[in-house]
């Protein structure tokens, strides 16, 4: 069952799309709205993660070195989980086709010069590939 904690908003139309909290954030995910192709920046994710890392490091400082309570520290991984959320939003994906595998039946998002390589790796063989829709 997959949980919807967290809502991100579409950078093109602004709709909030519901992500859930451990749910791969490298997969390009589509806007319900407009359609358009959104993925989660990279770098805001890094920066996150750092700040993250950071919070906790700071809370552990001060409960062993400073002797706060363990609520304190429990607040400063809080607040640093909560920042880094926030930082991290969606950028747009520009791709060409969307393709489906024949075999495994999954879906990829690639650009058409990588439709031509596919198309000329298969002259002659059999091609697993198939456009579903053609993005604009």
């Amino acid at each position: 069952m997959k949980q919807n904690f967290f809502k991100k908003h579409c950078p093109t139309c602004g709709t909030p799309i519901s992500i859930g909290l451990f749910t791969n954030r490298d997969e390009i995910i589509r806007c319900p709205k407009c359609k358009e192709l959104l993925i989660e920046s990279s770098k805001r994710k890094q920066l996150g993660l750092a700040i993250i890392l950071l919070g906790i490091v700071i809370g552990i400082g001060l409960h062993y070195w400073i002797r706060t309570n363990l609520s304190l520290v429990f607040l400063f991984f809080l607040v640093s989980f909560i920042i880094s959320f926030a930082i991290m939003n969606f950028n747009k994906v520009k791709k060409d086709l969307v393709i489906r595998n024949k075999q495994t039946n999954t879906i990829s998002y690639i650009n058409r010069s990588d439709w031509n390589d596919i198309l000329a790796n298969s002259s002659g063989k059999e091609n697993h590939f198939e456009i579903i829709e053609e993005l604009n």
